[in-house]
């Protein structure tokens, strides 16, 4: 048996670009289905994105708040504990200044006096530095050996003396260091 096909060929041929054209478009909207998915899926991440980035914001501002505030308090803390150690200090170097003066003039022998001493904190008490005038020789010399037979002053050393040959006086520097005698005790207690 023969088939014998009547239909012209023009038609067949549209209906297979009309297949081919369905195909096609089916193929179309499943890859523009494939593609809006995806598009759909970036979007709902980004706007997940977006609010979290909001809420962070959120938190960090609030934290920013805190963190300022603790800096505050923390500053303020840094104020008292300065202003404190500054009050403890003067209580225990309240006595530390009329203690020295006393010491340094019962150290004097007749004939010494000094000009305007500079002080500064030294481990357990004072370093001294000074200009003096004496007399004579032996009143330096005495004074020398007055302040290295001393309990509370240490470490003296004298500097060249000069001679005024019109007054005789004689001028020389002097430094040396100086611990109050109950200084051992607070410090082994």
């Amino acid at each position: 048996m023969i088939k014998v096909n009547l239909v012209p060929r023009e038609i067949l041929d549209k209906e297979v670009q009309r297949q081919r054209a369905m195909q096609a478009g089916l193929v179309g909207v499943v890859i523009l289905a494939i593609f809006a998915g995806i598009s759909f899926q970036h979007y709902n991440k980004k706007v997940t994105l977006e609010k979290r980035y909001e809420e962070q914001k959120a938190k960090l501002k609030k934290l920013e708040a805190i963190v300022a505030q603790v800096n505050q308090f923390e500053a303020r803390a840094a104020a008292v504990r300065s202003r404190l150690a500054v009050m403890n200090d003067l209580l225990k170097s309240r006595e530390l200044y009329p203690k020295f003066m006393v010491d340094l003039i019962e150290s004097f022998p007749d004939g010494v006096w000094i000009g305007p001493l500079s002080t500064a904190k030294g481990e357990d008490g004072l370093n001294i530095s000074m200009p003096a005038f004496a007399t004579s020789t032996r009143d330096v010399t005495t004074w020398l050996r007055t302040l290295e037979d001393s309990e509370v002053f240490s470490k003296a050393v004298i500097s060249a003396i000069t001679i005024d040959p019109l007054t005789s006086k004689h001028s020389f520097s002097m430094t040396m260091a100086y611990v109050p005698a109950g200084a051992e005790k607070e410090k082994k207690e």
